[in-house]
């Protein structure tokens, strides 16, 4: 065993050091099967590569809005649709927005959102606050498994 090992390592020394010194070569033109062929234009659009899918996938964003709180319920025994923000959900607060800087298929104006969080008071920092308006952000990631939302933060909306 020990004079295969010596072998395929005497062997890459040996690959390594023939090619020591030369120059990288240029990479080889594509090559069409059929000669008569004439090439076809790829339009920018449809260049996809899978960097690119991989950076979309990997892509998140902050949404911005205006929110009054209606409701804060237990997590357990709430129905409906919630968008979890934090790994341990205990609270559901129910917010209806008001305005947004950014839109998604889910945060826009005059829907009413459910935000699965750990804490209100953590979250809002006070203990009064449905019915308040707060300016909130949620951050929006894309991932393989589709979209989530994490990290929600929330502020007292300053008198306008």
């Amino acid at each position: 065993m020990r004079s295969v090992w010596t072998s395929l390592l005497l062997v890459s020394a040996l690959f390594s050091l023939a090619s020591c010194g030369e120059k990288p070569s240029a990479p080889a033109p594509p090559v069409s099967l059929d000669a008569a062929a004439e090439p076809t234009a790829v339009s920018p659009a449809a260049a996809v590569t899978s960097t690119d899918v991989q950076e979309a996938i990997g892509a998140s964003e902050v949404v911005q809005f205006t929110a009054r709180v209606t409701a804060v319920n237990y997590f357990y025994g709430f129905t409906g649709k919630v968008l979890p923000v934090y790994f341990d959900p205990r609270f559901v607060i129910t917010v209806e927005v008001l305005s947004c800087i950014n839109t998604t298929d889910v945060i826009f104006p005059g829907e009413t959102v459910a935000f699965a969080i750990h804490s209100p008071s953590m979250l809002f920092g006070v203990t009064e606050y449905v019915g308040k308006t707060w300016d909130m952000k949620v951050e929006r990631q894309r991932d393989s498994q589709g979209v989530r939302y994490r990290s929600l933060w929330a502020t007292p909306t300053a008198a306008r």
